[in-house]
């Protein structure tokens, strides 16, 4: 009939699925270097410190895991726990407030050390005796020191929410999922009036999943 179909259509469309997905990936692996720069200021010629930033590309390599998808739409791993009503939701988002709050809590203090060494470098530049040139050389390397350890520190709480926010296997096994989806869409199929053998067919069009 074509109620039935259109609540096969409805099935198909709002369905969870679980996908397996292949993804190539490089690994950049940041270089730090610190040194000494002369500079001449209106007061008199002075080194200045400077900070040089770089990366390097580790070989190309595959990562292959999983994802949750409605239709033809990737789902967050936050968008799938709220679909599926999953009682995990909450759990996980305040794992990722609490991160981010933490990277957000670094970053602030690599903004801090960022100022100090500006700073610095007028204050070397228009230090009026040798002990206060030396006092402004100490900020600007405590000020680089807090930048880099500020943006360092902060890069792995902030991977850590974004993985958790887009990478369900960081907040479930492979079976959890599976578990989750298929109560879904259980209930999803029961609230549209339909039988396991009527969606028997779109069940079984599910793409491959990693094992």
């Amino acid at each position: 009939s074509q109620e039935k179909l259109q609540a096969l259509r409805q099935y198909e469309a709002e369905r969870l699925e679980i996908r397996g997905e292949t993804a190539v990936r490089t690994e950049a692996v940041p270089i730090l270097g610190w040194g000494w720069s002369w500079a001449w200021g209106p007061r008199h010629p002075h080194y200045v410190p400077h900070t040089t930033i770089g990366v390097a590309y580790a070989p190309v390599g595959l990562a292959r895991g999983w994802g949750i998808y409605r239709g033809p739409e990737r789902l967050s791993t936050i968008e799938a726990l709220s679909i599926a009503e999953d009682p995990r939701l909450s759990q996980v988002q305040d794992t990722i407030r609490r991160k981010r709050n933490t990277a957000r809590a670094w970053y602030t203090v690599a903004g801090v050390g960022g100022a100090a060494t500006v700073g610095s470098i007028f204050g070397q530049a228009w230090a009026d005796s040798r002990p206060e040139y030396e006092a402004w050389v100490t900020v600007g390397v405590v000020g680089g020191i807090s930048t880099i350890v500020g943006l360092v520190a902060g890069s792995g709480p902030s991977a850590d929410a974004r993985a958790l926010e887009y990478v369900p296997a960081r907040s479930m096994t492979l079976a959890e999922a599976r578990a989750m989806v298929n109560a879904y869409n259980d209930r999803l199929r029961e609230r549209l009036g339909l039988t396991p053998a009527d969606v028997w067919s779109i069940e079984n069009r599910t793409p491959p999943v990693p094992r």
